[in-house]
């Protein structure tokens, strides 16, 4: 049975945040979990992608394929990029008090032999069925590093901000579901 602990949660609960930042993340655990309730304050749109980046590298070092749809599916995919496109964030266009929800897996982020692999789930809700007001999304990638994960810094591409109440919480994990 797996075990879920609690490394660290952090909410914007008194104003806008321009990024969360998780550091010094043991190497305890067999794989990390980020779950993710965001909106940011980007204009005119109605998403964005959140910008991460691991351990501090803005190296090339990461690679991402990226699956989406709104009323059609598409896919993207990028290597040997300074930071990952990990999900999208809802922005100051979605519905209103609508939060965009992702849950992002970083699979033995401590084992030092290997690449680190991620994949991530999620979506951004709205009312209506117009292109692109809407999303669900699948990623996937790798960090190309054998260092073990002890940090994880994103932020909303473009400079904007988290906006008030927008949460992130990791978890280590340890066992088999």
């Amino acid at each position: 049975m797996a075990c879920w602990n609690v490394i660290s949660h952090q909410e914007a609960s008194s104003g806008s945040v321009s990024g969360f930042d998780f550091t010094s993340i043991p190497s305890s655990y067999d794989h990390l979990c980020l779950r993710l309730s965001l909106r940011d304050d980007k204009s005119s749109a109605y998403k964005n992608n959140i910008d991460l980046e691991l351990n501090g590298s803005s190296s090339a070092e990461y690679s991402t394929t990226m699956l989406y749809c709104g009323s059609t599916v598409l896919s993207t995919r990028a290597q040997s990029t300074y930071d990952f496109y990990s999900a999208y964030v809802a922005s100051a266009d979605a519905l209103a008090n609508t939060f965009s929800t992702a849950e992002i897996w970083f699979i033995d982020y401590s084992n030092t032999d290997t690449y680190k692999t991620w994949v991530s789930q999620g979506g951004i809700p709205n009312n209506d069925s117009t292109e692109w007001r809407w999303q669900n999304f699948v990623t996937g990638g790798n960090f190309q590093s054998t260092a073990a994960i002890n940090r994880i810094y994103f932020i909303p591409f473009g400079g904007e901000d988290f906006v008030q109440y927008s949460t992130a919480t990791l978890y280590g994990i340890n066992g088999t579901a």
